[in-house]
């Protein structure tokens, strides 16, 4: 049986209503006129907070973001690194290449220039022939050594050994060009004109790099 009271539903043998009771109404008693009970209001759905997120449930745009990451990491790992990092020189490849070809053939003349006066010495022993020897050899060591001087001096941008490189090497060439044409030696030609002209070039185009 229900309460007519509150709609409480009361076991068949109760005679009063135990919820009427505890708030003091008697059961079937109808309530003063002019008085409207309501039913209690329920809480509305939009107003009832919701449910935090679970912690332990994942984000999918956080899984996707990981995964990227993990991606990404993988692949830079398995990169090869470079064995030599080198770092292009301020004055350029073409002219540093040019520069080097002139250190390394002078340095190779002047070697076998010292060690040929040096075995000519001891082979002859005479004091005649190795003055003789030794005049000569200076006198062939001059232009090597200037050459590879100067251009030790312009690998590090100083404007003196550019000057003293055109002096003994690009003048010569350059009269040489024009009184007897390219030359058709061809170890001349790649030894001597081309770094020679090349060299000129480039230090002219960045002469603001050297001091």
């Amino acid at each position: 049986m229900d309460c007519p009271q509150c709609g409480y539903v009361m076991d068949p043998f109760e005679e009063e209503c135990p919820r009427c009771k505890r708030l003091g109404t008697k059961a079937g008693v109808a309530p003063p006129a002019g008085t409207r009970t309501q039913p209690p209001a329920e809480p509305a759905l939009s107003s009832m907070p919701a449910p935090p997120p679970s912690a332990s449930a994942p984000r999918p745009a956080t899984l996707g973001t990981q995964a990227t990451n993990v991606a990404r990491d993988t692949v830079q790992s398995m990169r090869p690194e470079p064995l030599f990092n080198i770092d292009a020189p301020d004055i350029g490849w073409p002219l540093t290449i040019l520069l080097w070809i002139v250190i390394i053939f002078n340095s190779l003349v002047v070697a076998v220039v010292i060690l040929g006066a040096i075995g000519v010495q001891l082979f002859l022993n005479n004091d005649q022939a190795t003055h003789a020897v030794g005049a000569l050899m200076w006198l062939i060591l001059l232009v090597p050594a200037v050459q590879l001087i100067s251009a030790i001096a312009m690998l590090r941008c100083q404007r003196w050994g550019f000057y003293l490189y055109c002096l003994f090497v690009v003048g010569p060439v350059f009269l040489g060009l024009m009184l007897h044409g390219i030359p058709t030696n061809y170890l001349r030609l790649a030894i001597e004109t081309i770094p020679a002209v090349g060299i000129f070039i480039l230090v002219l185009s960045k002469w603001d790099m050297f001091e």
